[in-house]
């Protein structure tokens, strides 16, 4: 009676599978759940509510079927009953008595045909729920008009014009201290505009995730009472159901909010978002804290609300480009650009403007040349015609100033570093625990100079913990862990801490450059020419921003500050800990190109999957049970090789016909084929992400050869009789022919490896 009532989806799926395999025992099922009715009775018997049973053999949709026909044949004989007894009304009226026999039985039979031409079958009205009313919303629920925004100097917005719609999914991108965060306050109606308006619906229903939100919860109740302080009316089981949808059912969901790991606070936040049914939501730096599986979670919970408009800012360049088609870019100095087509159509579109404001620049700055002369040679203005050109000159300057709204990226790809030794960090039998937590178990590994690995794992395996121990600050239970001499770790944690909030950028750089003079080859020890203002200026700290308080930078701007201060040290060891978070986007690739680069060992835990794949060699993937895998490969593969391995274990229950066939059971040459081919293919993607520049390098340098063939092949007619020097001219051509050769070579095959990136990327369904 009503089995799956507060059960979860997956207590429903449990229930199924036990009751299906009750094959001695008859099941009598009373449920609303149609679908729980489908998947387990293949009988209905229904009771009409005026007396009438129907079995319906075939499920629940036979049980439709027979009913709707059920329920036509009645209708029809109504329609039959109700035209003959407007005949029989008529003989009525002209009856005064009934005399005879016959007219007597006439007479029953009409009341007969009143009673079966009544509307009164088993067919039940539905409750008519198809007009209930609604807030009425149109489709635009916010919208701005011709909107300024500015503090000072610093223009965030510029008769911006924009109109948010249901279901749009946008991507808020631009620099850090462009104004995102500002954008979002001016949308919730936290700040006015300078000028202009932002109209919004009066019944607009709006929320915002932030790590401000998270950070403000009430650490000592249960999800299930968070839940329940939203809508007091709401039954414990009903929460507990609601929560698990949001991978928080079982123990999760008792358990007090100070002990739930970054990302288990995040799902209950969204969960409380999603209660309040919202029509636009802000997520504001949503996967910070998350694992990548939360990230690809949460993907598909932003994906599946096709009424809710979502503005999304974040640093996670493939979660932007698997939510939102559509991205709105902040320039920086007050200018807005809307890109549709996702990210890839962003990077296009923000080049392309980049090329044209240079050259409208560099246009400029050549009449600024020629107006330069010609002010030099004017004395005064003494005509209109050369007040208005000297005019001109002053707009020209304006012009011609690089001011554009290219930002500078910061200038990380020479960072400098120590010598690294022999030995860097060697890992022998380690094992560590807390209580029953294992976080090592027998761990072997000897890093080598240029690793470059990256740890998967679920929240709470341990990839923190992992870290400190790597650099010592945590003892192993057995084992032992060397470090070499030579080794100077740089850490970049997750959350910047400053000692001095109200310290100005330029002192905490001096006291950085200062503190990295007794560190050989630093940017302020020995070696070092770079001082504390130009260190600013290659991480694009320029001018005013230089005396702004630590407090008064935004989360991005903290964050690459935290970064300068770890690689003023220049070390050989850098462990990043989530480091894109909060970082633009620009500053993201140029770290991703300065560690490419970087010789040493790099150490990265990070949930954006992109980045991942752009930097590590290898993964070692954490359990959660002390075991750590070393996957050869980026993440894509990895997950690519994880899916074909369930689908393999798949097949195999199949085969046996044993559903708790254990996934290892799998052949050594399976397994190994698997990983062989998953392997080849992440070689091919990694390639492929540099070989565009490779050819660009390739067809200057053929242009270079042809030019060298051109001059030879000139000098070769002129030798005309000499044979000497025409066979001395002809080896040199050959050579330079040889030489351009190879180069068409090397150009045909890399096409082919972006052809078969292309295949790779359709048969994986990974963005490019």
């Amino acid at each position: 009676d009503e089995p799956t009532n507060h059960l979860s989806v997956e207590g429903v799926e449990w229930l199924e599978n036990r009751v299906n395999e009750m094959t001695n025992t008859a099941v009598l099922l009373v449920s609303h759940d149609r679908a729980f009715i489908d998947n387990v009775c293949p009988d209905i018997l229904e009771l009409d509510g005026v007396g009438g049973s129907h079995r319906h053999r075939g499920g629940y949709a036979a049980y439709l079927e027979g009913r709707e026909a059920r329920w036509a044949a009645e209708t029809q004989a109504r329609a039959a009953a109700r035209n003959t007894l407007r005949k029989e009304q008529e003989w009525m009226r002209r009856q005064p008595k009934a005399r005879a026999t016959k007219e007597k039985a006439r007479i029953e039979r009409f009341y007969n045909l009143t009673e079966r031409a009544a509307d009164k079958g088993s067919k039940t009205k539905m409750v008519d729920l198809v007009e209930s009313r609604q807030l009425r919303m149109g489709d635009i629920i916010v919208e701005f008009d011709t909107a300024t925004l500015a503090f000072g100097d610093k223009k965030i917005l510029d008769d911006f014009t924009y109109s948010f719609v249901k279901g749009d999914k946008i991507g808020l991108v631009g620099p850090n201290g462009a104004g995102k965060s500002t954008f979002l306050k001016l949308l919730e109606g936290d700040i006015l505009p300078t000028q202009g308006w932002v109209n919004r619906h009066t019944k607009l229903r709006l929320a915002r995730f932030s790590q401000h939100h998270l950070e403000s919860m009430n650490l000592e109740e249960d999800c299930v009472f968070h839940m329940k302080s939203l809508d007091n009316e709401m039954p414990l089981e009903e929460a507990r159901a609601y929560l698990g949808r949001f991978g928080l059912s079982g123990e999760l969901a008792t358990k007090p909010v100070k002990f739930l790991s970054g990302g288990q606070k995040s799902r209950l936040a969204f969960a409380e978002l999603a209660w309040k049914q919202p029509h636009i939501m802000l997520l504001d730096e949503p996967t910070n804290h998350l694992s990548v599986e939360g990230v690809e979670w949460l993907e598909n919970r932003v994906n599946e609300m096709t009424n809710t408009a979502v503005l999304l800012v974040s640093h996670d360049r493939a979660f932007i480009d698997n939510v939102c088609p559509d991205i709105l870019e902040l320039d920086g100095v007050g200018g807005s650009h809307r890109h549709r087509g996702g990210y890839a159509a962003y990077l296009e579109g923000r080049e392309a403007r980049w090329a044209a404001e240079t050259q409208a620049r560099a246009a400029a700055r050549n009449t600024l040349r020629k107006e330069q002369e010609w002010m030099r040679r004017q004395p005064k203005a003494r005509a209109t015609k050369e007040k208005a050109r000297i005019e001109r000159f002053y707009n020209l300057t304006e012009r011609a100033a690089d001011k554009g709204s290219k930002t500078k990226m910061v200038d990380l790809v020479e960072s400098r570093q120590l010598r690294m030794g022999d030995i860097i960090v060697e890992f022998d039998t380690a094992t560590l625990a807390f209580g029953d937590k294992k976080i090592l178990d027998d761990f072997t590994y000897s890093f080598v100079k240029g690793d470059k690995i990256g740890l998967v794992g679920p929240n709470g395996a341990g990839k923190t913990t992992f870290l400190r121990t790597i650099m010592g600050e945590i003892a192993l239970d057995s084992g032992w862990c060397n470090i070499g001499e030579t080794i100077e770790f740089g850490y970049y944690s997750q959350m910047p801490e400053f000692r001095d909030l109200t310290q100005t950028v330029v002192d905490f750089v001096k006291e950085v450059e200062s503190d990295a003079k007794g560190y050989v080859g630093s940017y302020g020890g020995e070696g070092g020419k770079m001082s504390a203002y130009k260190l600013l200026e290659r991480f694009n700290f320029g001018g005013p921003k230089q005396m702004t308080r630590i407090g008064d930078l935004s989360g991005g701007e903290q964050r690459r500050l935290q970064l300068l201060s770890v690689l003023a040290k220049c070390p050989n060891f850098l462990i990043l800990d989530e480091p894109t978070n909060d970082l633009d986007l620009d500053t993201i690739e140029a770290l991703e190109e300065m560690l490419v680069d970087f010789d040493g060992c790099v150490i990265v835990v990070s949930h954006d999957r992109q980045f991942v794949n752009n930097l590590v060699d290898h993964i070692f993937v954490f359990e959660g049970d002390g075991n750590i895998n070393d996957w050869s490969g980026d993440y894509t593969a990895l997950r690519e090789f994880l899916r074909r391995l369930e689908e393999e274990r798949e097949s195999a229950k199949a085969l046996t016909g044993n559903p708790d066939v254990n996934p290892l059971d799998l052949t050594e040459e399976e397994i190994a084929e698997a990983k062989a081919r998953a392997e080849e293919e992440r070689k091919i993607l990694k390639e492929a992400n540099n070989a565009p520049k490779v050819i660009e390098k390739i067809e200057a340098a053929i242009a270079v050869l042809e030019g060298n063939i051109e001059e030879i092949d000139a000098r070769l007619m002129d030798a005309g009789s000499d044979v000497s020097k025409a066979q001395e001219i002809q080896v040199e051509r050959d050579a330079k022919a040889s030489k351009m050769q190879l180069y068409y070579d090397e150009w045909e095959r890399l096409e082919g490896v972006l052809a078969r990136a292309e295949e790779i990327r359709a048969a994986q369904e990974v963005p490019a």
